[in-house]
């Protein structure tokens, strides 16, 4: 994507639709001239992950991590407690998805 555009153009918006842009951009984290731009283009508009949410990614990641090791290890034979570990990383789980 070019990084100069020389050409400006004006267009017009009522308040209501002012603002329906400006929030939306500031969830995706661009600026209202780029969130248009990239809608009018055709482009995937995303909302941002603030960090609170990518702290929570993170342990949701562990946490699949922990359960996959889990399956694992009762698959080979060698998990006596499986439903108690299956139990509390369900929980760490259900959590962290409640904090989102």
């Amino acid at each position: 994507m070019p990084t100069e555009r020389p050409l400006i153009r004006s267009s017009r918006y009522s308040e209501d639709e002012w603002q329906t842009i400006t929030k939306a951009a500031a969830r995706a984290g661009k600026s209202p001239s780029a969130f248009i731009r990239e809608a009018a283009l055709g482009q995937k508009i995303t909302a941002r992950r603030g960090a609170a949410n990518d702290a929570a990614v993170k342990e949701l990641n562990r946490i699949g991590n922990n359960l996959n090791q889990v399956a694992r290890a009762a698959n080979a034979g060698g998990m006596p407690d499986l439903e108690r570990s299956v139990r509390e990383s369900l929980a760490e789980l259900v959590e962290v998805i409640r904090r989102l």
